[in-house]
C-alpha cells in the first residue's frame, strides 16, 4: 500500500488544495500535507473522531494549520463545496 501511495502522490505532485472525504487514519490527507499541499480539508460527519482523533492528530504531526475540518456528511459536503472551499478551489 505505501509504494502504491507514493507512486500516487509521486504523479499527482500536490502542492495546493486536498480533499479527505471517507473515514479512516485519514493517511491521505497527512501524506499529502507532508509531501507540500498548502491546505488539506478533512470531512468527517463523527463530531467524536473530529475532537478525540483527528484534531489531536493533527497537533501531534503539526499540521492543524494546514487543515480544516469540516464536521458534516460527504453528500452535503459535497453538494455545497463552493460553500465551504470557495470560488477558487472549485474552478
Amino acid at each position: 500500500m505505501e509504494v502504491v501511495k507514493a507512486a500516487a502522490f509521486g504523479i499527482l505532485q500536490v502542492t495546493g488544495h486536498c480533499l479527505d472525504l471517507y473515514r479512516g487514519t485519514r493517511s491521505v490527507g497527512l501524506e499529502a500535507i507532508s509531501r507540500g499541499c498548502s491546505e488539506v480539508h478533512f470531512v468527517e460527519i463523527d463530531p467524536w473522531v473530529v475532537s478525540d482523533v483527528l484534531r489531536p492528530n493533527l497537533e501531534w504531526t503539526g499540521f492543524l494549520d494546514d487543515s480544516v475540518m469540516h464536521t458534516v456528511h460527504v453528500e452535503s459536503f459535497l453538494e455545497r463545496a463552493e460553500h465551504f472551499l470557495g470560488k477558487s478551489f472549485s474552478s
